[in-house]
């Protein structure tokens, strides 16, 4: 997914802009959902040792 971007700017893979834009856009959802899960396990471990810390 991300060679696609480069792959098409230099004309190694024959993509159109449609296709480039929903693998972009795949990219930065997966992306998104990953640090939103860490925020979460790190908002949880703060409350946790806050709780514990009492």
């Amino acid at each position: 997914m991300d060679l696609a971007v480069p792959g098409s700017v230099v004309g190694w893979v024959p993509l159109g802009p449609a296709v480039v834009a929903l693998l972009m856009f795949g990219s930065t959802v997966l992306t998104g959902m990953e640090v939103w899960e860490r925020c979460g396990r790190e908002v949880a471990a703060a409350k946790g040792a806050a709780r514990g810390g009492r």
